[in-house]
């Protein structure tokens, strides 16, 4: 070898072991199936050779042609086996491909669709996703996308004769005189087979589409065996595949067949059996499932989500929970109650999880009940105290008192062997700091109104109303309603907030609540240029917040009194200085004619609020007359529009604000044309 092969050489070695670096632990090996002994045509004919050895007269020779039926039965080149015909007319009645070569699985479809991470049908019931294999058996359905069950019996398996066609027959008896040539109807066998294209439960529950609580089952069985799984790297499951499931262990009793009330060789759809006959299934399928042997084709894998996906999605299919009460005050303990459907019971275990609360609040007692229900999904009553927690009762009565958030106390559950697993608890409705003002601010649209002195008829100052109710505890009445420390903070620059000149505040207090209205005022003392018009353009923006003191007496007097704060903040408008002259006039004016129409374009003014455009077809004569756009422009663009092409047209532009309009631009022209 040649040094520059030798080197070649070299860097494909090194270039092999870097990919096996880093693509070997991208993900866990694949579970991998165990391929059936045979193909499907000799799986079926043993299955039917061990029901037709209880026939009469078996195994029966089927003459090739009707007049061979005369010839002894001894000359074997006249007759044929009866086992390959009926076999071929098993796989044809079930849609089979005779010579597909399928997996095998040695239990029940239920367990196959209920694994992950493994074919292997001994391993525990614990290592199971926790869907499939204990399902009520009237809910077979979410299994199946195409599936059927059938009988065959003695008879049944004869009658297939018939469908071989014309060139064979039963050379000792007639089809109607099988049953009763049978040896005994009392020990004739009897095999279920299971055919159909078949979906994980856990595929079908947790599809966007499927309710709320199926979702939720879903994801908490797939969270739970996340969270104890042997290899959480070793997360497949069969999504989708076809499946041939046969009863092995084969029935003699026609009572105790799980199809005992069907004529022999009946099909039926699971999806539509009666309640009995899905029941008998059912069951059959769960507690003897090892009699059953599975054989399966075509099938697909599916990944459970990560913990934080499934944790997302318990989050948003969580019913939520009803507090005993939505008032809060410094001493009582809140009890939070709610069934969740779709909360399997396994995981309705209280020594399992772990009660949290915002910082506001403190957790109390949590407790975690199953609940009977008719329903498929199980149900779990949480009920879970809290209270407030000593800090924030240490703010409530703080002088000056700091502001707190009692609306959403935060409660979620912890999972108390991984502490990343927090689901949240959500309640029905918000609650509130008994006594506590609930202020209801205007929107972002409420205007200023103008307070103006009846004497001079001077603007005084500008005022900005606020509206609210305070809900009082019963047995106590409201005694005072003090607001301070009320600003409004601008938005656009970091400019000092704006100086209120106080907080006026009217209300007519009831034995137990009180509605009532603040008055902020703005002062315009110093900034006698303020323009109140609503309508401005280019209005700025200023967060206005303050406190509320309410404080309430028992009635009668009898306890001290209670000192409550609010504190409230909303976007609002507010008012923007008056420029103290015209701004100049606009520069860079620009005209480009079009057909019967001219385009104009300049550079804005400096506080400038709105322009108009004026044209003449004489020079200098722009002004003369109004401007030509109907309502102020609040950009620097303007296209005019149904002109005469060929006729020369000449502009000026003017810039305008609150004190007047400027001075008129470079005056420009332009003759549109075709």
């Amino acid at each position: 070898m040649s040094k520059a092969s030798s080197l070649s050489a070299s860097k494909i070695t090194v270039l092999l072991l870097t990919l096996v670096f880093y693509i070997a632990p991208l993900r866990a090996q694949d579970p991998t199936p165990n391929t059936a002994p045979g193909n499907l045509e000799s799986i079926l004919q043993q299955t039917a050779q061990q029901v037709l050895g209880s026939c009469q007269s078996w195994p029966p020779r089927l003459a090739v042609s009707e007049k061979d039926r005369a010839k002894p039965a001894t000359d074997t080149s006249k007759f044929k086996d009866g086992t390959i015909v009926i076999t071929s007319q098993l796989a044809g009645s079930l849609s089979l491909d005779n010579k597909m070569q399928p997996f095998v699985y040695r239990a029940s479809f239920l367990r196959l669709l209920d694994s992950v991470g493994t074919f292997d049908p001994s391993v525990p019931d614990k290592q199971l996703l926790g869907i499939g294999v204990r399902i009520d058996p009237s809910q077979l359905n979410l299994w199946g996308l195409d599936q059927f069950t059938v009988k065959h019996d003695c008879m049944s398996l004869l009658a297939l004769v018939g469908k071989a066609g014309a060139n064979y027959s039963i050379p000792f008896f007639s089809l109607d005189a099988a049953f009763q040539a049978s040896k005994n109807i009392s020990s004739n066998q009897v095999s279920t087979f299971i055919l159909g294209t078949f979906q994980s439960p856990y595929e079908k529950l947790s599809d966007p589409k499927a309710e709320s609580s199926q979702r939720l089952f879903a994801a908490l069985k797939a969270l739970n065996w996340r969270l104890n799984a042997t290899d959480p790297t070793k997360n497949q499951y069969v999504s989708t595949v076809h499946v041939l499931a046969i009863n092995k262990n084969l029935t003699t009793s026609e009572s105790a067949s799980v199809l005992a009330t069907l004529k022999a060789g009946l099909n039926f759809q699971i999806v539509n059996a009666s309640g009995s006959i899905a029941g008998q299934l059912g069951n059959s399928l769960q507690t003897n499932g090892d009699s059953y042997i599975t054989y399966f084709w075509d099938y697909k894998m599916g990944r459970l989500p990560e913990v934080n996906a499934l944790v997302d999605t318990v989050s948003q299919m969580m019913g939520q929970v009803t507090s005993d009460i939505t008032q809060v005050t410094q001493t009582n303990t809140l009890t939070a109650t709610g069934s969740i459907s779709g909360w399997p019971g396994e995981l309705c275990n209280d020594s399992l999880w772990k009660l949290k609360t915002a910082p506001n609040f403190s957790p109390g007692q949590l407790e975690m009940k199953k609940v009977s229900t008719t329903s498929p999904f199980e149900q779990c009553s949480i009920t879970a105290s809290f209270s407030l927690a000593p800090a924030t009762v240490s703010h409530i009565n703080a002088q000056p008192a700091v502001a707190v958030d009692v609306s959403n106390p935060g409660l979620s559950l912890q999972y108390a062997q991984n502490e990343t697993v927090k689901i949240p608890i959500r309640l029905l409705k918000p609650l509130y700091l008994a006594g506590k003002p609930s202020i209801k601010l205007d929107s972002i649209n409420a205007k200023w109104a103008t307070n103006v002195d009846p004497n001079t008829g001077a603007k005084s100052n500008l005022k900005w109303v606020l509206s609210g109710r305070v809900d009082v505890p019963s047995g106590r009445v409201i005694s005072s309603i003090s607001p301070g420390d009320f600003t409004c903070q601008t938005q656009e620059t970091k400019a000092s907030p704006l100086t209120l000149s106080g907080v006026q505040v009217t209300r007519t207090p009831t034995a137990a609540d009180s509605a009532f209205t603040m008055d902020v005022l703005l002062s315009l003392t110093g900034v006698p240029s303020y323009d109140d018009d609503f309508n401005q353009a280019g209005k700025q923006t200023c967060v206005i917040s303050g406190s509320v003191r309410v404080s309430t007496t028992a009635v009668g007097g009898i306890s001290p009194q209670t000192d409550l704060v609010s504190v409230q903040s909303n976007l609002v408008y507010y008012p923007n200085p008056l420029p103290t002259k015209v701004p100049a006039p606009p520069t860079n004016v620009t005209a480009a004619a079009g057909n019967a129409q001219v385009s104009l374009t300049w550079t804005a003014s400096s506080n400038a609020t709105s322009y108009n455009v004026y044209r003449s077809t004489t020079a200098g004569a722009e002004t003369t007359g109004p401007a030509i756009n109907k309502i102020p422009l609040s950009s620097n663009s303007f296209v005019d529009t149904g002109l005469t092409n060929g006729t020369t047209y000449f502009y000026v532009v003017r810039a305008v604000n609150a004190v007047g309009q400027s001075e008129n631009s470079v005056e420009i022209t332009a003759a549109p044309k075709q």
